[in-house]
């Protein structure tokens, strides 16, 4: 059987590009100038931008803190009744919704999250704010995407991409707008394209997918949004090597390689640098597919990102096992086993990495790794202990597709053993998750065709 050992990242678009110190000295020259504030109106604005500064931060408990802040003090002027604060206010008090939302999103509540969005989304309507009310489409879209139910999902992010283009024509109109402006009204438009094309990425349908991407990179070419066209091409480079078009999948990716080499932008080098590696693996180039993974492992490693360490890791020993099968099939044996040995020393490193950061699902990942890789070299005994201990956690987090790949290996190894009985018990519970798999698929794609027909 073959089985997919690599990670492929789709990335999503983040307009915010800040190192941890300069959010923290923006953080204390807001909150100096939060101090020497002496109206309500100039307060409000300051500690919205605190709030949000701290989330971008990852230091939720400080952004709530802050965003009840903006609430108190937005209840307050409204219920004061000055009719020329009192828009304003619930302009605020819908921001602070909304980033609360954003809050409970990033800690995955998503309940909590949807009930705030919908608060600040009530809000908006009763100011008229359509900008507000696209952002909330766009919320509940994601947050829909991540209940994984993506005919919702489509459905707002098309009702927030239909709003942002409004506005995008409305500013269009005006005699005079700045240039300023009206790019940032584009660049809500091409993350709205975006959203949709993620969501039809995960619903399988990549020509859509293909089509609101490209979408998004012709309007972030025209702003010249290089934070927006890195990530687009990197999606772009994703559809096409599911498509199976590895020489565009290139293109892209290089070019998204190019920008976030230029922008000194680590991580998401990092993901390219693994996608790359990935097609070159898939065009059976394996020299450049090892260049590339290796300089993935050296940056991880140069960062202290053990995660990244752990991935690069098993995406080596994935590349080693296929070269060791190579050699194998030509006949030559040394070879094939040199580069088993070295793909079970890259796995291993990984488990032991995994482990040490708590990562169960890459764990259960790395155990079936070697075990399969064992029950290739006939190791029976220690293959069939290691995919024992992935079915324990595939079973726990009730990972069905690694479930029907590990009763694969375990019916395959009893019935190479004679043990027919508990091959044909092991074939059964992977012909069932199997099926499982296929039904849920069959009832996925179904949703999605009444969806488009409507």
């Amino acid at each position: 059987m073959t089985v997919v050992r690599f990670i492929i990242i789709l990335l999503l678009i983040n307009a915010v590009n800040e190192t941890v110190m300069s959010q923290q000295s923006k953080a204390d020259s807001l909150l100096l100038i939060l101090k020497t504030a002496k109206h309500d109106t100039v307060k409000l604005k300051v500690l919205i931008d605190i709030s949000r500064l701290y989330g971008r931060m990852s230091e939720y408990k400080l952004a709530m803190e802050y965003a009840q802040k903006v609430i108190q003090l937005s209840e307050k002027i409204i219920s004061s009744g000055d009719e020329k604060l009192v828009t304003s206010a619930k302009e605020s008090l819908a921001n602070s919704y909304n980033y609360i939302g954003i809050i409970y999103r990033n800690q995955s509540d998503f309940k909590q999250a949807k009930s705030f969005y919908l608060k600040a989304m009530k809000l908006y309507e009763e100011v008229a704010d359509k900008e507000g009310l696209a952002t909330e489409w766009n919320n509940l879209g994601n947050i829909s995407g991540d209940e994984g139910n993506y005919k919702n999902s489509l459905e707002f992010h098309n009702k927030a991409l239909v709003l942002r283009n409004q506005l995008l024509e409305e500013l269009k109109k005006k005699s005079e707008i700045s240039e300023v402006k009206l790019n940032e009204s584009k660049k809500m438009v091409a993350a709205s394209n975006n959203n949709i094309g993620t969501v039809y990425y995960m619903w399988g349908d990549y020509n859509k997918a293909n089509a609101s991407f490209f979408e998004a990179l012709k309007i972030s070419e025209e702003i010249n949004d290089k934070i927006t066209i890195a990530g687009t091409c990197n999606n772009i480079g994703e559809i096409q090597r599911l498509k199976g078009d590895y020489n565009k999948a290139l293109e892209f990716y290089k070019k998204a390689h190019t920008i976030y080499k230029e922008m000194n932008d680590i991580k998401d080098l990092s993901t390219t640098l693994t996608n790359i590696g990935v097609v070159y693996f898939l065009k059976h180039d394996y020299q450049n597919a090892m260049d590339y993974f290796i300089s993935d492992l050296n940056i991880c490693e140069k960062e202290g990102n053990k995660q990244g360490v752990a991935h690069s890791n098993n995406n080596l020993g994935g590349l080693f096992y296929d070269m060791a099968d190579e050699y194998f099939k030509n006949g030559n044996a040394i070879k094939a086993q040199a580069y088993y040995d070295k793909s079970i020393e890259c796995y291993l490193k990984s488990l032991k990495i995994r482990e040490e950061i708590g990562d169960k699902q890459g764990v259960g990942n790395s155990f079936f790794s070697i075990g399969e890789l064992y029950r290739k070299q006939g190791k029976i005994v220690q293959a069939k202990e290691y995919l024992l201990r992935s079915l324990g956690i595939a079973t726990e987090i009730n990972s069905k597709p690694d479930l029907k790949n590990i009763y694969e290996n375990l019916s395959e190894i009893d019935s190479a053993n004679g043990h027919f009985k508990g091959a044909y018990e092991y074939y059964k519970l992977f012909s069932h998750f199997k099926d499982s798999l296929f039904n849920e698929e069959i009832k996925n794609k179904s949703s999605f065709m009444q969806f488009s027909a409507v």
